[in-house]
């Protein structure tokens, strides 16, 4: 499944289905700014180290995660 369909599948599983009587596009834009505004937060935070790295990633897959996607296999440790 592609980016934009998990992005609309998981409003509409949180939110129903009113959600997708508004513009498709224009909800899938706005989550999308509103993901990239997390992860540049997370990547620009420069108190952090290299032994850091883990958690940044780990941060950044949760943004995706919040939009209803995920990390693919690099999120699988377990």
């Amino acid at each position: 499944m592609t980016l934009y369909w998990e992005i609309l599948l998981h409003l509409w599983k949180c939110q129903g289905t009113d959600t997708l009587c508004e513009d498709p596009e224009a909800i899938v834009g706005n989550v999308c700014y509103q993901a990239m505004k997390k992860i540049q937060t997370i990547i620009r935070d420069d108190c952090l180290d290299d032994p850091e790295c883990f958690r940044r990633m780990e941060d950044i897959v949760r943004v995706f995660e919040e939009m209803g996607s995920d990390g693919g296999s690099r999120h699988d440790f377990g």
